[in-house]
């Protein structure tokens, strides 16, 4: 059998283990093949790294690699989009020719001249239009338009009042475009939006109780041990008075008139309990907190972009330490 070396995936996740680990394989593997692993607590999935792997590598402790059966290949079924598109080599000819690329018996001067969209539905997949954009003709059409209208954008001179106005025009129409197509996005976003909320709703819901249980539990047991630590202290603080008033005594008298009743001292609390399915730590995690901002050096300190913003644009005359200017943008509205 094969001998491969696989990264195991974190938590679900694309991220891969740092350790690689070894397998036999009873089908040939390549490098980068995702793979379903026998792993202790089950199965989980992981990439297979390393291929003929020498058994020599592995001698010290062969028996314990756990065999990976046929069949455990994850199967990565890429779906190509289905994007009819213009050839931008033809678009190219078509404007240096002088001809539209709509109707060749009209000169495209102006992203004004794009005025219906081609569609080509008969190659696309009808069932999907609700899943991909990409099959969906309304959405490649005016993708087909987005490209023309750069074309277009990337040929205009603006030299005149007049081009001026032309290029007004066009943003309209961009405008125009952009809208739609940010409505067109909004349409397959917003069920997976509401999907996504209520199925965030219902887990936190069921997430809730789980959530509180866990924070009582270590919360109670932080308690516990903060009593214990106290308690411990106490006794330290008192064993500790004792024994100085006894040192006291014996400097004045020379000798004890009773001896020294130390209260008995408690051990630290436990690092680490162990159950019989659970191990429960505890570690230091350092922390911050504000105690006098004035002190805080400027290096850490963050101005307040959106509030300042706001002051900006209802009027304020000046900002110390910040400079208020003008700048020129464009506005474009519709007839």
């Amino acid at each position: 059998m094969q001998i491969v070396k696989v990264r195991y995936h974190m938590h679900g996740t694309d991220e891969l283990s740092y350790r690689e680990y070894s397998y036999f394989s009873e089908e040939p593997l390549s490098v980068g093949d995702e793979v379903v692993v026998p792993i202790r607590d089950g199965t989980g999935k992981a990439q297979v790294t390393v291929i003929d792997v020498p058994e020599e590598k592995i001698a010290a402790f062969r028996d314990k690699v756990k065999i990976i059966p046929t069949g455990s290949r994850v199967v990565q079924i890429a779906v190509e989009p289905k994007m009819h598109i213009l050839d931008m080599d033809q678009v190219q000819k078509q404007w240096e020719s002088g001809t539209a690329w709509l109707n060749k018996e009209k000169e495209l001067t102006s992203i004004s001249d794009i005025i219906a969209p081609q569609k080509n539905p008969d190659s696309l997949d009808q069932d999907n239009y609700a899943i991909t954009p990409q099959q969906n003709p309304d959405v490649l059409a005016q993708a087909e338009r987005a490209m023309s209208l750069m074309l277009v954008a990337e040929k205009a001179i603006i030299d005149s009042d007049e081009a001026v106005k032309a290029a007004t025009n066009d943003l309209s129409l961009i405008a125009g475009i952009k809208k739609e197509l940010t409505a067109q996005k909004e349409t397959y976003l917003k069920p997976l939006k509401d999907s996504t909320a209520k199925i965030n709703e219902a887990f936190k819901m069921y997430m809730g109780p789980v959530t509180r249980a866990d924070e009582l539990l270590r919360g109670k047991i932080l308690a516990y041990r903060q009593k214990q630590e106290a308690d411990r202290k106490e006794r330290e603080r008192i064993n500790a008075l004792k024994i100085e008033a006894a040192r006291a005594e014996m400097a004045v008298n020379g000798e004890l008139s009773e001896p020294v009743d130390l209260v008995e001292e408690t051990p630290a609390p436990l690092q680490r309990y162990r159950s019989d399915i659970g191990t429960t730590s505890t570690m230091k995690v350092r922390k911050w907190r504000i105690v006098d901002f004035s002190q805080i050096p400027d290096e850490y300190k963050a101005v307040d972009a959106g509030k300042v913003t706001k002051l900006v644009k209802a009027g304020i005359g000046s900002i110390p330490g910040i400079e208020i200017y003008e700048e020129e943008t464009l506005q474009v509205r519709g007839a």
